[in-house]
């Protein structure tokens, strides 16, 4: 005979387990956002850190001082990984913490973002017109602007342009329709190349896309 599991966690985690839809969980965007903030604050430090033994062993290089190890180090392997100098030491435990820290960073799954050709443009180029007012302090002022309004309008204007292009080709055919078989031809030719100009210029389509979309 099965137990009744307690109430609480248990009864609760059995019912999402039941029902997929009920498995919603809190992002923690916050924490998320700060944490990866820390991790880049010490990447960064540890990359000065070893950009600073770089510049030590270039600078008695260029001075002409004896650092035979610092260059051994520098260009093999085994010098780097079993060197018993002070500075070859220091330089594995610099790159052991990189090594651990920047696995950690790199595992950071970040919100995929679409930044097609025109999406691009409108943000270096139009970005300004959906500004917001972030602080209402008038001595800091800082302004952004939300993806989401730039995707939309992108969206926007594909779809118009794309449509045109269409529209435009059935409409021009019509009017070619009784005039000679090289003019519907031209016309055929100058909107198809004008629809795969604007699907391959305007968006990240790949070539096999570009030949499908125009083919259709």
């Amino acid at each position: 005979m099965e137990r009744k599991p307690l109430d609480g966690y248990p009864t609760f985690a059995r019912f999402i387990a039941k029902d997929p839809d009920a498995a919603i969980y809190r992002k923690f965007e916050s924490l998320s956002a700060r944490n990866l903030l820390y991790q880049q604050s010490q990447l960064n430090d540890l990359e000065r850190q070893l950009d600073e033994l770089d510049s030590k062993d270039a600078t008695e290089k260029a001075l002409d001082i004896n650092n035979e190890a610092g260059e051994r180090v520098a260009r093999e392997w085994q010098h780097f990984a079993h060197d018993d100098n002070d500075r070859a030491k220091l330089r594995r435990q610099v790159q052991e913490r990189i090594k651990r820290h920047i696995k950690e960073y790199h595992l950071v799954a970040l919100a995929p973002v679409d930044t097609d050709r025109l999406n691009v443009f409108l943000k270096s180029y139009v970005g300004w017109l959906f500004q917001i007012e972030q602080t209402g302090d008038p001595q800091n002022r800082m302004y952004y602007f939300p993806e989401g309004r730039i995707q939309l309008l992108g969206t926007i204007i594909s779809v118009l342009l794309s449509s045109l292009i269409l529209i435009g080709a059935i409409v021009f055919l019509l009017l070619a329709s009784k005039r000679s078989i090289e003019l519907q031809v031209g016309v055929i030719v100058i909107f198809t190349f004008l629809f795969a100009a604007v699907v391959g210029l305007l968006t990240n389509a790949r070539r096999a896309e570009i030949f499908g979309s125009s083919a259709a």
